[in-house]
């Protein structure tokens, strides 16, 4: 049973003035120090902590501890980026796309060419030509920038339907691609006109590509110098001919 002070020490408890310390010394009882009345301090403070100062100091650093642990492991997982197998592929298909972009356009530039234009005309010199003019013909060299140019002075047909005997012949010596146009003199129309002729080429008969009533008319043919390689225009020569039709 507890003596008087015992209960003095229980009323003062429930009773007292907020904040005010009791201490007990009775029935054997330890010392308990900072206890504080219910209308005292809020949870969390030292007073409303039951055990020691020392046990709350502790007990304060380890929870704070907890909670940046706690705060550390919120950002890592905020912040963790995603795993890097999952990174490296988009990167390595782009980069293969790349690559494979890049060796298409070198394959395409190492074996691309332009196309060709048309071609015409009969391999060879033209009919008619005795040994020694054609073997004169392949002996001759025509210099670099310079071209020959052959056709028959008087182009005849037996009526304006009828093969033409054009004799137009681009020869052996020449450097260069040939094209032939056909223009009247008087009107300007042209009558006539080739695809390209390489060197050692000719077209010895050709119906013109307008049918012409009988008559003569003067005439000009122009021809058209072009780089084999490139196609490429590189000079001009004009000669005068006559279009004899019979009827």
């Amino acid at each position: 049973m507890a003596g008087p002070d015992a209960q003095a020490t229980h009323a003062q408890a429930r009773t007292g003035a907020p904040g005010a310390t009791v201490r007990s010394y009775g029935m054997g009882s330890p010392a308990v120090a900072g206890m504080r009345g219910s209308q005292g301090a809020p949870p969390g403070t030292p007073g409303a902590f039951p055990g020691t100062a020392d046990a709350w100091a502790h007990a304060q650093q380890v929870a704070a501890v907890q909670a940046a642990a706690a705060q550390m492991a919120q950002a890592r997982h905020l912040q963790m980026p995603p795993e890097k197998k999952r990174r490296r592929w988009p990167v390595i298909l782009v980069l293969l796309l790349i690559l494979a972009c890049l060796v298409t356009a070198l394959v395409l530039a190492l074996t691309w060419q332009p196309a060709k234009s048309a071609r015409e005309g009969t391999a060879g010199q033209l009919e008619g030509k005795t040994a020694e003019e054609i073997q004169a013909e392949l002996d001759r060299v025509v210099d670099e920038g310079m071209f020959n140019i052959s056709i028959a002075s008087t182009i005849q047909l037996a009526d304006g339907a009828s093969p033409a005997e054009l004799r137009i012949e681009n020869v052996p010596g020449n450097r260069y691609l040939m094209r032939v146009a056909i223009t009247l003199d008087d009107t300007g129309e042209q009558v006539y006109a080739t695809e390209l002729i390489e060197p050692n080429f000719h077209i010895q008969q050709d119906v013109l590509d307008v049918e012409l009533k009988a008559g003569t008319y003067p005439a000009t043919a122009l021809f058209t110098a072009y780089d084999p390689a490139t196609e490429e225009q590189v000079g001009q020569a004009a000669a005068k001919v006559a279009i004899a039709v019979a009827a």
